[in-house]
């Protein structure tokens, strides 16, 4: 038999209102959000690569029944609304994208090993959201601001960020920021693959030129990993890493053509400095 601890603790994690139910209430209610025991016991600790995974993939179906029972919630069978996106324009909208927001906050210590400083507030702010011409943003005060409509990718990116430039000034973001952007932006894109998440892509062109370098260069095996690497160094060192690896790359790689070679250091050495002109996209 579970210890029954862990289904409260669970479900709890998960946002769901144990008031009044037995522990076999609240085991019903799990496997009825599609969250299965065997989720909460699983540790971390001492796991295999292979066990890793499958342990992500059980929570990441995990949190796909939890969004699809939440979007029947709030659309009902409409087809025409995008997939996993909380509406959060009424008080019960606003618990709901702060419930999706601590449970995105938990998911991110499976894939990171960086801690958050991240307040533990989500805040809807449409005007502010539209002012930044950003789809969500993490604040100074390390709040996470988002606007009444946003995907768990975005949520996703905005931990991310709790996790890495928290730790810094606005004058070193400002310096590191196409790297800082790209790191994020890249590894929530993978992340969500990794949970089956459907999202809208941002930052393109900085993701992009990133893929762009792993392709050619296969520094960490595939794009998750490389991704997940990138994401690990500190911001200050991250373009200095890039730079390092791609530069003994070429200068290793005999078969590189002049014209192959030239476009990547091109690619690699556009990351430093901040985001601007072209570079500039919807999450930040």
């Amino acid at each position: 038999m579970a210890d029954n601890r862990i289904a409260y603790g669970l479900a709890k994690e998960y946002g769901i209102d144990t008031t009044g139910m037995s522990p076999k209430e609240v085991w019903d209610a799990l496997k009825e959000n599609g969250i299965s025991p065997n989720v909460a016991e699983n540790k971390p600790d001492g796991e295999s690569k292979s066990e890793i995974q499958a342990r992500r993939k059980r929570i990441g179906e995990a949190l796909l029944a939890r969004n699809k029972r939440l979007e029947r919630e709030i659309f009902g069978d409409s087809p025409n609304q995008t997939p996993y996106v909380k509406l959060s324009n009424s008080a019960w909208g606003k618990a709901k994208i702060q419930e999706e927001s601590v449970g995105v906050d938990k998911m991110m210590t499976y894939y990171t090993d960086k801690k958050s400083k991240w307040s533990g507030k989500t805040v809807i702010d449409d005007k502010r959201c539209k002012k930044n011409d950003s789809s969500g943003l993490k604040a100074w005060n390390c709040n996470i601001i988002v606007p009444k409509f946003v995907e768990t990718c975005t949520l996703i990116h905005e931990h991310l960020h709790a996790r890495s430039v928290s730790y810094y000034n606005k004058k070193l973001y400002h310096s590191c920021g196409k790297t800082e952007e790209g790191a994020v932006e890249l590894f929530a894109q993978e992340i969500s693959k990794d949970m089956g998440l459907t999202f809208t892509p941002g930052y393109t062109k900085l993701t992009g030129m990133l893929r762009y370098i792993q392709r050619v260069t296969d520094l960490c095996g595939d794009i998750f990993s490389f991704a997940q690497e990138f994401y690990e160094i500190d911001m200050p060192e991250r373009y200095g890493w890039l730079v390092q690896k791609v530069e003994e790359f070429v200068n290793n790689d005999t078969q590189l053509t002049k014209n192959k070679r030239t476009r990547l250091l091109n690619v690699t050495y556009a990351f430093n400095g901040p985001v601007t002109g072209e570079y500039v996209n919807e999450k930040s």
